[in-house]
């Protein structure tokens, strides 16, 4: 899933698809439909966990702007 930020309710799919994964057979398959974009949600997420992710990702965001 690298380069792909789905929009917070998204996530929340993606997180269920992936424990549902681990539990079923090797050879079922699951569909996740995505939408939104979480690129306008890393103001606001990075808001409520400041320095617990921009360091790892080397990505700060402050006052709107990606540095």
């Amino acid at each position: 899933m690298e380069g792909i930020i789905p929009a917070l309710e998204s996530s929340h799919a993606i997180w269920e698809g992936v424990r549902l994964a681990k539990t079923l057979p090797a050879d079922q398959d699951i569909v996740i439909c995505l939408s939104g974009r979480g690129d306008k949600d890393v103001e606001q997420i990075s808001q409520l966990l400041p320095g617990k992710w921009a360091d790892i990702l080397d990505w700060h965001v402050s006052a709107g702007s990606v540095q």
